[in-house]
């Protein structure tokens, strides 16, 4: 998601999730069983992606359905709620610790999970969440994905800006130089003023890595509440074992966690910044002619020049899209990502960061992926990442248009089988944004909903809708004293409010259903006749949404079935799913960071494309 920088921030909520889910039937108890004898379970394979073939893209496997959620952003409440609604996990009681809070989270036969980036940041469930997903990725390998998000890409800056070596050459003092965009966005202010001018106060301690983290995190990441919050996981954690917390553990918990062995440099060591399933591509941010086809080079010379960020594109961008193998382009992209996230993970950095000066002028692995993770190059220009961009052209007196993807990029994809792009990045509104192009052969589906609860419902107030929205009000106003004051002394723990107020009630995820395409094997793997060696013709996916509203109303989208979600309104609305309560259809649109919906009968849509 977008960090808006050195901003007042809103707090998670607790509730019982875990208790609210461990009433599972017993076809989940079985179902675990039924993992550990599908021949198509990956249980067991060396966890290595390397394994994996060159340019797969899962075209000669059979797959079932795909599953995709996106910046969770270590919201612990909104994964328990999504591996509750969601149709290719599963619960069951777990088989190592039969306590009633544990239990295993459980990929169902021939699924695969998608995760689109930004695992951590805002909530205080970032350890939490890595975990779980680290629990599916080591269970089952080859079905669970992550892809690299800018939250996830900036942590790696810890082991420049942390390491012994960078904090005894630049002392934390009034010299201190301070990032290259930090200088863009706070014109001349030091490091020491751009945290005193958000009302930040440095806690004294023998560990003076403290304050660097909190500058950090604060005024360079987006990410106010990220230390405090982490304070509170490591409390809550610690607490189940006796142990007292400390601000110098939470510093040596963030430098941990991103050192080999670290849970989050594990997680990052399986990351990609691309992958394709099928007739599916996935990335965090946009795609753009600036992007398409392009990665940064390992020669200083040719990365000379990449001013531009995402616009049309120049001729010579117009003649890479067109010979691009979408492909080759992904695997080169990985293993870009692949060497830099090693180097900064594995090799010792120089005591002069990558975040003082920027660029991919210098032939060091760990500062390129740290620059491709970023939005802007060092002249203030966009950068030419598919990571940190996104879809929608922002105007604050109008409404926002859409940058979709110019046709030169949709019919490459297209030749190569690739008919959608999901993504993540910029939240829009409370359920899962999509766009497609007139004839709608090609998709674009934003699932970012991290900014649920601030979407304004313009028509069809019903007297429950009121009450939601009032609800949310209310607690958003109760964060907003206690952050007012807490301004000395332990920091109040207010994560049973901040879900509430930044999410409202509102998950979603996105399904890619593969299973249509193939009846006979359904009918064979019911029958217990089906060769899993076999190439199965099923790479045609159909796209189903299906979710909760930040109001507590459910909500669907077919993309197969239903010709008008996806469409734009003459006057540049989208139709992006159907309210299931009344049948009516979600017509959204946003201005800036504004997001709007509104509801109308299926005559009510049909007359305003």
């Amino acid at each position: 998601m977008l960090p808006s920088f050195c901003v007042a921030s809103i707090a998670s909520c607790t509730w019982n999730y875990k208790r609210s889910m461990i009433r599972c039937s017993s076809t989940a108890v079985a179902a675990a069983a039924a993992h550990g004898n599908s021949k198509s379970n990956n249980i067991g394979m060396n966890n290595n992606d390397n394994n994996v073939a060159r340019n797969r893209n899962f075209s000669d496997t059979y797959i079932d359905k795909v599953g995709y959620i996106t910046d969770i952003e270590g919201d612990r409440q909104f994964w328990w709620k999504y591996v509750k609604m969601s149709k290719i996990l599963e619960i069951a009681p777990s088989t190592v610790d039969n306590s009633d809070e544990k239990f295993d989270v459980l990929l169902k036969n021939d699924c695969h999970l998608v995760f689109g980036g930004d695992v951590n940041d805002h909530y205080d469930g970032d350890i939490e969440v890595v975990e779980e997903l680290l629990k599916l990725k080591n269970r089952y390998p080859d079905r669970v994905h992550f892809i690299l998000g800018n939250r996830d890409i900036n942590k790696l800056r810890i082991t420049q800006e942390l390491s012994d070596q960078h904090v005894k050459k630049y002392e934390w003092d009034e010299t201190y130089p301070g990032t290259f965009w930090t200088k863009i966005f706070f014109k001349d202010l030091t490091p020491f003023e751009q945290v005193r001018s958000k009302g930040i106060t440095f806690v004294s301690s023998k560990y003076e890595r403290l304050d660097r983290l909190k500058w950090i995190l604060s005024c360079t990441m987006g990410s106010p509440n990220s230390f405090v919050n982490r304070y509170h996981e490591l409390r809550r954690r610690n607490n189940k074992s006796g142990y007292n917390t400390t601000y110098d553990q939470v510093v040596d918990n963030y430098i941990n966690n991103v050192k080999p062995n670290g849970i989050f440099a594990k997680y990052m060591e399986h990351a990609k910044l691309a992958l394709i399933i099928k007739d599916t591509l996935f990335v965090h941010g946009a795609i753009c002619a600036r992007s398409y086809g392009w990665f940064p080079r390992s020669k200083l010379s040719q990365n000379r020049g990449v001013d531009a960020g995402c616009t049309d594109g120049t001729p010579n961008d117009i003649a890479r899209v067109k010979e691009t193998n979408v492909n080759e382009w992904v695997h080169k992209l990985n293993t870009f990502a692949k060497k830099g996230i090693y180097d900064c993970i594995h090799n010792k950095q120089a005591s002069e960061p990558w975040s003082f000066t920027g660029s991919y002028d210098r032939n060091n692995p760990c500062n390129n992926i740290l620059q491709y993770g970023m939005g802007w190059l060092p002249n203030g220009k966009r950068n030419p990442t598919i990571v940190y961009n996104q879809w929608v052209v922002e105007n604050k007196n109008a409404l926002n248009s859409i940058n979709f993807p110019i046709k030169e990029i949709t019919d490459n994809l297209k030749s190569s089988g690739v008919k959608r792009i999901l993504t993540g990045h910029k939240p829009l509104g409370d359920s899962p944004e999509i766009f497609s192009d007139r004839d709608q052969s090609f998709h674009i589906i934003s699932a970012d909903t991290s900014y649920s609860a601030r979407t304004q419902y313009l028509n069809d107030l019903s007297e429950n809708t009121i009450e939601a929205f009032e609800k949310i009000k209310q607690i958003d106003e109760q964060h907003a004293k206690y952050m007012k004051d807490n301004k000395s002394g332990p920091p109040y723990d207010i994560s049973n409010l901040r879900h509430i107020c930044r999410r409202g009630h509102a998950v979603a995820e996105v399904i890619i259903d593969f299973s249509n395409n193939d009846d006979d094997y359904g009918k064979n793997q019911q029958e217990g006749n089906v060769d899993y060696n076999k190439s199965n013709n099923n790479n045609d996916g159909s796209v189903y949404i299906h979710g909760i509203l930040a109001t507590g109303d459910a909500f669907e989208a077919n993309l197969n079935s239903e010709p008008l979600i996806g469409k734009q309104t003459v006057d540049g609305k989208f139709v992006k799913g159907m309210r299931l309560k009344d049948n009516k259809f979600i017509v959204s649109h946003s201005k800036g960071w504004n997001c709007y919906n509104e509801f109308f009968s299926r005559e009510e849509v049909e007359k305003m494309l």
